[in-house]
């Protein structure tokens, strides 16, 4: 004897599993939330935990998940689609932590301390260590002021705009295309913006360098190549105390800015 389970049954388990694909997009990539420090299981079980808060508020969806997953062909599209959706809304996040590192990169690459590198916890990718403060202090922010929250509201509010299967019925052609110009336009801000958030450093130190070549015009006999090298890390060091704060300050606005960005991004993507 065939056992079949009722209709609504099916499209409340098609719009779980589709769900869930979603949110694990977002833990492939999002701060925080994919970081390879984390167990595997507990990620599992978390991506889990959100999928049954917000499946439930989805029953409406029953049908359209049901008709998405009806042949193998047509799952497979639904699957990638979800998935998609998940690491566009983390991606926007996820560049932020790569500004503020890139950034610090490039302090640490003005002080002189590239050669000390060490393994970024967040990324698994040898970093500097002023590259490693920032990620690591960008991400306690992340978490201090409540962004982990606001990226999970964004995907939930994502399946009212872009319903189960939606992106799968259109994910060649235009769509393909924003995805690929937001990835550019992304990746553009990336440098451009870690740039700026070190201007400051680099400014200062440069102006350290000019100040050792006079002092090496004038007093010939010191060596000023070994000494500039310790000058440079306490007058780096010494901006970074005071500068810090400042720098910190700003991570909030690009969270805020990206969350922005990522929301209407979706928004676009469901034609809104």
């Amino acid at each position: 004897m065939e056992l079949r389970f009722p209709t609504a049954l099916q499209g409340q388990l098609a719009v779980f599993l589709l769900v869930l694909f979603r949110v694990g997009g977002l833990f492939a990539i999002a701060p925080f939330f994919s970081g390879p420090t984390v167990p595997p299981r507990v990620k599992v079980l978390f991506a889990a935990g959100i999928t049954l808060c917000l499946a439930p508020t989805l029953g409406w969806q029953g049908p359209t998940a049901l008709a998405a997953l009806s042949n193998p062909g047509a799952a497979m599209v639904a699957v990638l689609g979800e998935i998609g959706v998940g690491v566009m809304v983390g991606f926007f996040v996820a560049v932020v932590i790569g500004i503020i590192q890139t950034a610090g990169h490039y302090i640490a690459q003005e002080m002189g301390m590239t050669v000390a590198s060490v393994i970024d916890p967040v990324t698994s990718i040898r970093t500097s260590v002023v590259g490693q403060m920032f990620s690591s202090f960008a991400i306690l922010a992340f978490i201090l002021l409540d962004f982990h929250q606001q990226l999970i509201r964004l995907l939930s509010r994502s399946f009212e705009v872009l319903p189960l299967g939606h992106l799968a019925r259109g994910l060649g052609g235009d769509w393909a295309a924003a995805m690929r110009t937001v990835a550019e336009e992304q990746g553009t801000d990336l440098y451009h913006s870690s740039v700026q958030l070190a201007m400051p450093f680099t400014v200062t130190l440069l102006l350290v360098t000019v100040a050792m070549a006079f002092l090496a015009r004038a007093v010939p006999e010191m060596n000023i190549f070994v000494l500039g090298f310790t000058i440079r890390i306490l007058v780096g060091l010494g901006i970074l105390i005071l500068l810090f704060p400042i720098v910190a300050g700003s991570f909030e606005g690009k969270f805020q800015e990206m969350l922005q960005q990522g929301a209407i991004f979706v928004r676009s993507l469901g034609g809104s």
